[in-house]
């Protein structure tokens, strides 16, 4: 029996010091009104009070809502310092104060005094079942009030020795403590109180100092605290005294409360923490402070308990705010506490269990830990124990050894009896091969073989070498996360981003094993195997858990859509009732294979941290689990993990204008409030609500309503506000629902009404007065359509002779476009010849002169056409800009000098006026240079004497261009017709030009973001100013013209044939512009033609053909038509040949695969040059098609057999790294390849942070191939995607 007696009292020393608590703590940093807390208390709604020394906090487990005394109001506190709070059986609050004692109407939010406690402080408050208060005022005078009857009366014991404390049990007794020592029961028959007679055994006893009291509801004992001669128990029928604490000389407890939070256990509050004493043993335990651990009580300074209804308890602190121990909470939580012997190290890695069931935990940053069991306490083993290496992969016991893994630095051996390390291993065979002592995961199989896995495969020690060898039956290239062997004896091992493997060794096969069709890097990732009790193999995936079912031969998978945290999944562990407890990258899930539903634990649950880590957990012996951390080790017994059954309290606690600083209703005008009517200027708001449960109130989900605005309901996680906007007028519920951490909802929504006015001039009289309103109304609508209803026909006849206008104006400009492409055909007919004509040096100098006329001539109007062409783009905005960065001032003079001479012609004075030597900005040179000019020929036709060019910048933002002349004033009436199309005034009549010069420059300035304008000058100047931007935004969209459709097809003709000369096909259906190019080609070039892009493709597959010459404005096919057709089948030279003048135009031809570009009219020399380019190239080059071990494209060409490299003709010497990433580009020309892929392909290794490596080696190889690095004619980046190579 003695025996028994020992055992017991040992156990519960164990539980005692094993037993951890963890304490929330609020204070003012979180909204509480002073750290200060003397009382607390739960009221019948589910709000927390806190009564400080500044102030009175309720609390919803979101805010603090903070009452003090407003000295100007009534219904106020009388006081800020609160001493104590009691509840009625009714449910009203009463609050004690320095001041007096009030009671608290919760509807009107205000307090009302006990008159005969004014100015008098209470020192405590309890309510017995009658509903009578009794109150300990200051002068230790016992009162009990009645509120129905406003009747108070006095009690005392004696005279000379008043009351100190008192104690209501659930009976109704009253036990009361004396100024002298005398513990005292009120006899209610004739309201007197009975001193209990105290004895040691054979003395009488005084207690001095007595400061709180407690009477257990199960036996007759009394706890009785003192303020420095510790906490006495006495028992009621025999009167014998003992000590639960005893005195303490250096730091006296000084009892504060007395509080039973269970059956066997009693909280005693003092200066010195907590003493919890457990009745059953007789056994004390003390909570402390320690301010190395964040989950310790904030204060040691005690002032009293409460308990809330879900089992929290409330603990106030003299100076730490209130500390709150949440219920349910069963998980165990070891974390380094340094100076205490606690875990050492913070990220766990590997756990494991001896024969003596101790728990060994290896960490990443602190090396080895044992926790024995029995003592529950740690110790640790670093390098200075004879460990290799602190970062521990793996552990594993095999009989009386803990083999130990290291990172790096390979396995020691230690010997669990004498805790020393006996011998260390190497697992490379080769010293350098240092891949191979990279330890990830030791495992154990059934016949005690130990199996390691590493970042180069897997290794197996032979006792009989004593030495680890590979098996070979496993890739041997890749890194093992996991090994497992199932009920079979099959071996399986999971990889890193290259799937499942398996060897059986009884059937001697081995290979990949393929869950599914999903082939992700994430998916193929295997961190952790387990079988469950129906012999399912469970896969902890980098994309979820996997579950192989044998039978059906099917996998499940299980992801975050289906209510896992995470899908970084780390470890599985299975319980006694077959589910599965899975820890993941954000919190820990337990599963539930029968009905499939996941239940998700967190930091708010009672984790240490949401991360856990790799090859870390545990089933223990004796059924409990052990999962390791980012920040400590969590041990649980999975059926202590309690679900919470309470459903939530919810309540609307405020509504408020959006802006703070317009409060619509004060937090108690709602929070008891079912409803409230609310102004038409009063509908933007937001309403806050609260479930009122404690625990975890980040992770309460809350489902939400406005009916009368929608049905739908909106769920929500943590957030306890929603915000409404400008609601219009009409009747609203709103309804709010929430959810505890078990998923269990209330019953029943919460619901408020809110009622919104219409604006008076919406009400029932205001729309009266507009019904009178609107017949007057309608009446004078009546008179005013008949009154001007002449008017709006006239107006109408205006605005149909403006649209006539508009169309005749636009016929007029699509007529001269028209001819205007009509007419540049025949002017290349005209202008070609006559130039090779001109060269002719037999001619007369009469005849040359006349056909210097024709030509002058014929460039006059080739400019008409062009101004034409350009004015049209403008205005259909078809003329796109390309911005580059220019030199204005060179620009200037550029054009200044072109018309220089002119001016001298005519004597003219031409002035250029520029402070500066150059300014830069981003314009388009050609239309700029087109401004210019006209702006100067203008000037040059109308000037007097002379024309001044003056540059000026502004800003740094703007530049202006002044072009000023002396000529004829213009009036103010014409200065903006000017710049209309056609216009010309009665001076211009007899002057040269189109009327097409300032309309144009104007639209080429505007779309410049710029402007041009006729300035006045007071010297009498003309001036025309040209403002333009420095920077410019985007390039304007290019919206292409319609081709010109002609219908004669090409006629054939003879021309001179060769076999030695390369055949060039002509491509026109203008027939004679086609016969013209013919004659010109065939002088040494044979000849082949076409009438469009379909006759072009016809002889293109026809003849051999070595180069074409096509127009673009065909009929039947165009000439970008066929030149997607052409490069489908061929690399053969292409020329554009076309009246289309525009950079725009030359880069569409460019980028669809044309070689060059020919402007009408055109050079016959200059197209012979052309033709003799393109073809000598070609020719050296070949057609451009791949041969046996040769790719070409462009001017690179890769001969793969001599490993050689040349680009245009020269060689290229590359490294074998770029002449690998060339090759692969060069064979998939067109494809985007990402820095992962060529690293992958070229490298043939697996790419971890390879972009800067693949980078540098593009840049090499473009300084190699590329003309000019910086504007790459074949390596081409994609931004974002990769690199992919063209053809120029």
């Amino acid at each position: 029996m003695n025996y028994l007696y020992v055992l017991l009292f040992v156990v519960t020393a164990i539980e005692l010091n094993a037993r951890s608590y963890y304490f929330k703590s609020y204070e003012v940093e979180d909204g509480l009104s002073n750290n200060n807390v003397t009382c607390c208390v739960q009221d019948h709604y589910g709000f927390m009070w806190f009564g400080t020394r500044d102030g009175l906090n309720r609390f919803d487990g979101n805010k603090f809502h903070i009452i003090k005394n407003q000295t100007k109001q009534r219904g106020t506190l009388i006081s800020s310092w609160i001493t104590d709070l009691a509840i009625s059986p009714s449910g009203e609050l009463w609050v004690g104060t320095n001041m007096g004692v009030q009671k608290y109407d919760y509807q009107t939010d205000t307090f009302s005094l006990i008159k005969f406690t004014k100015g008098i402080g209470c020192t405590y408050l309890e309510f017995d079942h009658q509903g009578n208060l009794w109150m300990l005022l200051s002068g230790f005078s016992l009162i009990k009030y009645n509120e129905q009857s406003e009747l108070h009366q006095n009690y005392l014991y004696k005279d000379s020795d008043p009351i100190t404390s008192f104690y209501i049990t659930p009976q109704d007794q009253i036990w009361a403590t004396t100024l002298n020592g005398n513990v005292v029961l009120l006899d209610p028959t004739d309201n007197k109180f009975i001193p209990l007679n105290i004895h040691n055994g054979s003395d009488t006893l005084h207690i001095d100092n007595m400061t709180t009291l407690w009477a257990s509801p199960s036996d007759n004992t009394l706890l009785i605290g003192t303020s420095d001669n510790g906490v006495k128990q006495v028992n009621i029928q025999t009167g014998v005294c003992r000590n639960v604490l005893t005195r303490q000389k250096n730091s006296p407890l000084y009892t504060r409360d007395i509080f039973q939070v269970t059956n066997d256990e009693v909280w005693i509050a003092t200066y010195n923490g907590i003493y919890i004493y457990q009745i059953p043993s007789n056994k004390t335990f003390h909570i402390e402070q320690d301010k190395c651990d964040p989950y310790s009580l904030s204060n040691n300074a005690i002032k009293q308990f409460c308990k809330d209804r879900e089992g929290g308890l409330w603990i106030c602190t003299d100076n730490g705010g209130i500390n709150y121990l949440p219920p349910y909470l069963k998980f165990k939580k070891d974390y380094n506490i340094p100076g205490q012997k606690t875990i050492n190290g913070d990220i766990i890695h590997d756990i494991c269990q001896d024969a003596n069931h101790n728990i060994w935990i290896g960490t990443e940053d602190a090396g080895l830990n044992k926790l024995d069991i029995r003592t529950q306490t740690y110790k640790n083993f670093q390098d200075k124990d004879g460990l290799s290496q602190s970062c521990i992969h793996g552990l594993t016991v095999i009989g009386d050894y803990l083999w130990i893994g290291t990172h790096t630095n390979g396995v020691d051996v230690m010997d669990i009896r004498t805790e020393k390390i006996i011998k260390h291993y190497t697992i490379a065979p080769n010293p350098y091969a240092s891949q191979n002592d990279i330890i990830v995961y030791l495992y154990k199989t059934r016949k005690n073989n130990l199996l390691i896995a590493t970042a180069s495969g897997m290794y197996q020690y032979n006792p009989e070498k004593d030495i680890f060898e590979p098996l070979d039956q496993f890739p041997g290239n890749c890194r093992i996360q996991t090994i497992f062997e199932d009920h079979e004896g099959v071996i399986w091992a999971g990889t890193f981003n290259i799937g499942l493997y398996y060897f059986d060794p009884i059937r001697q096969k081995h290979g990949e094993f393929k869950l599914d069709s999903i082939n992700t890097n994430a998916n193929r990732t295997i961190n952790h195997i387990h079988e469950d009790t129906k012999n399912n193999l469970w896969f902890a995936t980098g994309n979820g858990v996997k579950m192989y079912d044998r039978n059906l031969k099917s996998t499940t998978r299980y992801t975050t859509q289906d209510g896992l945290p995470s899908n970084v999944i780390y470890r599985i562990e299975e319980d006694p009732k077959g589910h599965m407890w899975i820890s993941t990258t954000n919190g820990l899930a337990v599963l539930n294979p029968v009905n499939q539903e996941i239940k998700v634990f967190k930091k708010e649950h009672g984790l240490l941290s949401n991360q856990f880590n790799y090859n870390s957990s545990l089933k223990a012996k004796d059924g409990k689990l052990y999962f390791g951390t980012l920040k400590g080790l969590v041990r649980f017994h999975p059926d202590n993990i309690q679900q919470f059954s309470i459903q939530p309290k919810i309540y609307m606690t405020q509504i408020n204008y959006s802006d703070l600083d317009h409060n619509l209703l004060r937090q108690k005008d709602i929070t008891f409030k079912k409803g409230i009517t609310l102004e038409h200027n009063q509908s933007t708001f937001y309403i806050d609500y609260t479930s009122l449960s404690y625990q975890a109130p980040n992770l309460t989900q809350y489902a939400y309503c406005m009916e009368g605005l929608s049905s739908q309901w909106y769920h929500v996680v943590g957030e306890n506000r929603v915000y409404f906007t400008k609601l219009p007028p009409g009747n609203y519920t709103f309804k709010v629902k929430a959810a505890n951490l078990s998923g269990i909802w209330n019953d029943e929504p919460a619901m408020f009404q809110i009622t919104i006015l219409p604006p008076w001039w919406l009400s029932t009289k205001a729309l009266i007065l507009y019904g009178i309103i609107a017949i007057g109304c309608v009446v004078l609508l009546i008179f005013i359509i008949s009154r001007h209803n002449k008017a709006n026909i006239q107006q109408k006849i205006q605005e149909f002779e403006n649209e006539k206008e508009k169309e005749l104006y636009q016929a007029k400009i699509d007529f001269f476009i028209n001819i205007a492409h009509e007419i540049r055909t025949p002017l290349t007919l005209i202008k070609s010849p006559l130039e090779k004509v001109t060269q002719d040096i037999k001619l007369s100098p009469s005849a040359k002169n006349y056909l210097t006329i024709v030509d002058k001539n014929a460039n006059r109007l080739l400019d008409l056409v062009n101004q034409l062409l350009d004015f049209r783009k403008t205005e259909i905005e078809g003329y796109k800009l390309n911005f580059i960065h220019t030199d204005i001032i060179a620009l200037m003079q550029e054009t200044f000098e072109r018309f220089h001479d002119t001016a001298e012609q005519e004597a003219l004075q031409m002035i250029i006026e520029c402070n500066v030597k150059s300014f830069y900005a981003f314009i388009d040179k050609e239309a700029c240079t087109k401004i210019l000019s006209n702006l100067l020929s203008n000037a040059i036709k109308y000037a007097r004497s002379k024309i001044i060019v003056r540059f000026e910048a502004q800003d740094g933002e703007r530049f202006t261009i002044d072009i000023m002349n002396d000529g004829k004033p213009i009036s103010e009436e014409i200065k903006e017709k000017i710049f209309e199309p056609f216009y010309r005034d009665d001076s211009s009549i007899h002057k040269s030009g189109t009327g097409l010069g300032l309309p144009l420059a104007r639209s080429l300035a505007e779309m410049h973001e710029g402007s041009l304008t006729l300035e006045e000058s007071p010297a009498g100047l003309i001036i025309f100013r040209l403002r333009l931007p420095v920077n410019q935004p985007n390039s304007l969209k290019l919206e292409e013209e319609k081709a010109e459709v002609l219908t004669n097809p090409a006629s054939e003709r003879k021309y001179v044939t060769q076999e030695s000369r390369p055949t060039v096909l002509v491509v026109e259906d203008n027939t004679e512009m086609l016969h013209f190019i013919g004659q010109e080609i065939n002088v040494h070039y044979n000849v082949v033609t076409a009438g469009n892009g379909e006759e072009a493709i016809a002889r293109l597959q026809e003849y051999g053909i070595q180069l074409i010459i096509s127009d673009i404005m065909m009929p039947v096919m165009d000439g970008i038509e066929a030149m997607v057709e052409i490069r489908k089948i061929s690399n053969v030279p292409v020329i554009l040949l076309t009246a289309k003048s525009e950079d725009t135009d030359k880069v569409l031809g460019l980028t669809v695969g044309a070689d060059d570009y020919v402007t009408k009219p055109f050079n016959p020399v200059e197209l012979q040059a052309r033709v003799k380019s393109q073809i000598r190239r070609y020719m050296l080059l070949g057609a451009g098609n791949t041969s046996a071990g040769k790719l070409v494209i462009g001017g690179i060409e890769l001969d793969d057999k001599s490993k050689t490299v040349t680009v245009d003709g020269e060689a290229a010497n590359l490294t074998r790294t770029e002449y690998d990433i060339l090759k692969l580009l060069m064979e998939h020309p067109g494809e985007v390849y990402s820095p992962n892929q060529i690293y992958a392909k070229v490298w043939k290794d697996e790419p971890y942070g390879t972009e800067n490596t693949v980078a540098v080696h593009i840049r090499h190889l473009r300084e190699k191939v590329e003309i000019n690095p910086a504007e790459p004619r074949y390596l081409k980046v994609i931004w974002g995607r990769g690199y992919k190579i063209d053809a120029e």
